[in-house]
């Protein structure tokens, strides 16, 4: 992913490559945001590893970037990268990704379900020699239509990248240097990060982590965006329902012909043919619906098209409003592209 806006290079508090670098997109998370500071630097600091924490905000409406950036001021290992709006979770955690320098880099979430103190057993895995671990949740601590979707996103994962890694999508993860490097050479800029990082085939594995309830407040997920994660699955790394297309359009057709030769058979032979008429407007009716289906599945391949095609940002980082500010990119030459 060509990360236009990101092209300066901040100091990092535990130098050049620290051991670890911490990405949790944050959105609207005032009520957690102290805890998990404070439990972040607990668990880092009995782990005995350098570190780096990397809070994206991702256009929060409430008093996180306020928190968060208090927080900075009294850790030196914690930095606040502010988005200039909300721009979702996956970009926001490419965003984090982009600007991290440590030899792994661990992406979480801000609600605290994932308990921060289940990072050593992602980091103790992925020292066995693995380049992406990722927790699997002993007991899930969710709503049931949250559940719901999760299977149906599982589901997918399992139908694009087989039985291997259906369980990939935890958003709990740790990923080597040389992983996070090939993520960030992906240029699809609407897109789901689980996915991306099976599709790269680095060695993998996974480890069970507790999952506590919500502390405070609700998913930010509401049915529009999970349904945009799933036609961004289905339509961003597959083709098959193009593939599906061409064969209910060959079955159809086939049945057509069939239907055709039956009543042809019928005129000749029957004393009083059967009009039909009810039956001639369901077909007509049916096979108009599923023209139409599939003329959307064609619509979604070619928006998504359009979208690449016009190369917008990923994200876009309010520089200033970062803590500590952002070093602005060095001026260039205006033919000169900008660096990946």
């Amino acid at each position: 992913m060509s990360q236009d806006m990101i092209d300066g290079e901040p100091p990092l508090v535990a130098g050049d490559r620290p051991e670890i670098s911490i990405v949790i997109p944050v959105y609207n998370s005032e009520p957690t945001a102290r805890e998990l500071c404070g439990r972040l630097h607990d668990t880092l600091t009995r782990m005995r590893v350098s570190h780096e924490i990397l809070f994206v905000d991702d256009g929060s409406r409430d008093g996180s970037l306020a928190v968060l950036v208090e927080e900075a001021r009294r850790n030196p290992a914690i930095r606040v990268v502010k988005l200039i709006r909300n721009f979702g979770q996956h970009q926001a955690i490419t965003a984090g990704l982009s600007l991290s320098r440590g030899r792994w880099a661990v992406v979480m979430d801000d609600d605290l379900q994932y308990p921060p103190e289940e990072l050593a057993r992602l980091y103790g895995k992925a020292l066995e020699g693995f380049d992406d671990v990722h927790g699997i949740r002993e007991r899930r601590n969710d709503g049931l239509g949250r559940r719901a979707v999760s299977k149906i996103a599982h589901l997918l994962m399992s139908l694009l990248f087989g039985q291997g890694r259906p369980d990939s999508i935890s958003a709990f993860r740790i990923m080597s240097r040389r992983l996070v490097d090939d993520y960030l050479r992906l240029h699809e800029r609407h897109t789901y990060v689980a996915a991306l990082i099976a599709w790269l085939g680095f060695p993998h594995a996974s480890v069970p982590v507790r999952h506590d309830p919500r502390r405070a407040g609700r998913s930010g997920y509401t049915f529009r965006k999970l349904l945009t994660i799933w036609l961004d699955i289905a339509f961003g790394f597959s083709d098959r329902p193009l593939r599906l297309a061409t064969w209910v359009g060959c079955t159809f057709s086939v049945l057509a012909l069939i239907v055709a030769a039956r009543a042809v058979f019928v005129y000749f032979t029957a004393e009083q043919p059967v009009v039909g008429y009810t039956s001639l407007i369901a077909s007509q009716l049916l096979a108009s619906g599923i023209t139409m289906i599939f003329l959307g599945v064609i619509g979604e391949y070619v928006a998504r098209i359009h979208r690449e095609v016009k190369g917008r940002p990923f994200f876009i980082v309010d520089r200033e409003a970062s803590y500590p500010p952002l070093v602005p990119p060095e001026s260039r030459p205006l033919d000169e592209p900008a660096r990946s």
